[in-house]
């Protein structure tokens, strides 16, 4: 008898291996759609030495010129190159004898040029660079870390890192070892937390700071941000703790930075001298990305400004869509392997992207590399056009902080990286304006019938089909439900219902979990009829070992005793009146 359930548990068994390893797997390439409709500029040699470990940050001015920072590690020396819209180059030095390791500008709103090399604050006056000591800290009299800047529609945001003591945030204790087996020692060491701080250019004089996450002693980490056309600044960033077990738990928050909040009383208590205000900002995880640590490591976003549509791509791994405050199915680009990936908007919620990386036909670790782009419009992303090759001329040189992407916030880019014996650069135009999808779903269909997109009808209808678990059947369906086990789980927790659907359709696997989530999506589209319907397959699929879910394959969810309180939650719903129609239902 115990050899008879052996066949029955092979599909349980590879998605528990798959669930396992999937953090550690470079996924696939995804589709490519066509080539996008662009035109490649001429290759432009911004500057000529021997490239090493540089570092390249790149911006465009409201006329359209593009201004690229090169600070030349072999030379300890910064450039600024202007390029104009038909390629006309001009260069000049900044600062002698530094290798900063952060470089960033940004425009204030009086269209004045700033540039942050580490802490050392420049301003563009007249043909020349000042140094200026006019910065939040400096104001502030306090120690922070990375600083740089952030352009805003109405002017440059600082942002940079400070101790959590500095603006009411709690240390925290984490644990340490060394030593080998059976000798090693561990021991606490007690942590002041790192949080990001957010001054916008018209608040420097009240000053007013935004904080992140001061509620908790977690660090900032990994922090990306990015502002669109109406005020909000947009941040994806990692809640992080260091020492033994690390972690990271990856978060996006948003902010209206214009105009300031009115009153100080919504502001946390600021005990050191200065009288800045300090407002709290708290983020939310986002739901397809498991905790885990560094998981936005060779990670870039972007945002529309005018629907302020945020795209996240991490390196070797899908990119992920915040559009009308929906988090979308990841989506994987369509390269095998690519690294430091680089993003700028352009408009109608496409973004260009560009890439370190190698055809999907070889996937060699070794392969030759270039530089790539790529277009993501209208939900997908575009086949790779190739703009050149990347490399460092240094043995021991790198070209990970040297790849740099600049845009006009629509069809026009500019993009930056190094050979082995130069700077070059590139402009890319796409020959139309994008346009953004129209914003779809039940919330623009007015009473109690439901806009269901045409892929979800049979869902919507009650007709689901899935592959029900056998003595040796369901393998494949079992492999993709584990490989999606966390993507499942997040969806359900955030209510993402249209794309948990979509995700068990396709997955196919029809064990008492799928059934469960099925019916999750159904009730939280208010699918009441629907609801039933599935949660009934899921209670009928408990009652068999071989159709339903073991532990830790269940997500936590513990059936069939769920059921229970989802049959009472939809009748609730019934009886209050909110349940809509199926589409077959309608009149």
């Amino acid at each position: 008898m115990v050899h008879a359930h052996l066949p029955g548990i092979i599909p349980f068994l590879v998605s528990m291996t798959l669930l396992l390893s999937s953090c550690a797997t470079v996924p696939p390439a995804g589709p490519a759609g066509p080539a996008p409709d662009v035109r490649l500029g001429p290759m432009l040699a911004l500057l000529q030495f021997e490239t090493s470990s540089d570092h390249i940050h790149a911006l465009l001015d409201s006329q359209g010129y593009a201004h690229v920072f090169v600070a030349a590690a072999s030379s300890r020396e910064v450039y600024h190159v202007v390029v104009s819209p038909d390629g006309t180059l001009q260069r000049e030095p900044v600062a002698s004898d530094t290798s900063p390791t952060n470089i960033s500008a940004a425009f204030d709103s009086n269209g004045t040029l700033h540039l942050l090399l580490d802490d050392r604050h420049y301003v563009r006056e007249g043909t020349s660079w000042v140094t200026t000591h006019d910065t939040p800290w400096e104001a502030a009299g306090i120690r922070m870390h990375r600083p740089r800047f952030v352009q805003g529609s109405k002017g440059l945001v600082w942002t940079f890192l400070v101790e959590g003591k500095e603006v009411g945030a709690q240390g925290r204790w984490d644990w340490y070892g060394f030593g080998g087996y059976g000798a090693g020692i561990i021991f606490p060491w007690h942590a002041a937390s790192q949080k990001l701080v957010m001054v916008p250019e018209a608040a420097m004089a009240a000053p007013i700071w935004y904080v992140l996450d001061p509620h908790d002693n977690l660090d900032t980490f990994n922090s990306m941000l990015a502002a669109d056309g109406n005020g909000n600044l947009h941040i994806v960033y990692e809640a992080f703790r260091s020492g033994l077990g690390a972690s990271g738990q990856p978060r996006y928050a948003q902010i209206q930075l214009m105009p300031p909040l009115p009153k100080a009383e919504h502001g946390l208590p600021d005990s050191s001298a200065n009288n800045k205000k300090l407002y709290p900002v708290t983020g939310s995880q986002i739901p397809f990305l498991e905790n885990g640590q560094s998981n936005l490591n060779q990670a870039a976003t972007a945002v529309d400004a005018d629907t302020g549509t945020v795209l996240l791509v991490r390196a070797h791994d899908a990119s992920l869509v915040l559009t009308h405050g929906k988090w979308r199915l990841p989506q994987r680009l369509p390269i095998s392997t690519f690294w430091e990936p680089r993003l700028s908007p352009a408009g109608g919620e496409a973004f260009h992207a560009m890439t370190i990386g190698q055809a999907a036909s070889d996937d060699r670790w070794g392969a030759a590399t270039g530089v790539l782009y790529l277009l993501y419009a209208q939900g997908s992303w575009s086949a790779p056009v190739g703009l050149g090759q990347a490399r460092a001329a240094s043995t021991w040189g790198s070209i990970w902080d040297a790849l740099a992407i600049a845009s006009n916030g629509h069809n026009r880019a500019f993009v930056a990286w190094p050979t082995k014996t130069e700077i070059v650069g590139r402009w890319v135009e796409g020959t139309t304006e994008y346009t953004a999808e129209p914003v779809g779903g039940s919330a623009d269909h007015p009473g109690d019938q439901l806009v269901i997109p045409d892929d979800l009808l049979e869902f919507a209808n009650g007709k689901a089909e899935l592959v029900t678990p056998g003595w040796a059947s369901g393998f494949d369906a079992a492999m993709a439900a584990g490989g999606n086990n966390y993507l499942t789980k997040g969806l359900h927790d955030s209510g993402e219902w249209e794309t948990l659907a979509r995700v068990i359709l396709n997955d196919k696997y029809g064990d008492n979990l799928g059934w469960y989530y099925l019916g999750m999506a159904a009730e939280g589209m208010a699918l009441c009829d629907t609801a039933v319907h599935y949660y009934k397959i899921s209670k009928e699929r408990s009652e068999r070992f071989i159709t339903r879910c073991l532990y830790p394959a269940c997500a936590g969810i513990k059936l069939p005793d769920a059921l229970d309180a989802r049959f009472s939650a939809v009748e609730a719903m019934r009886a209050a009146g909110k349940c809509a129609l199926a589409p077959d239902m309608y009149p």
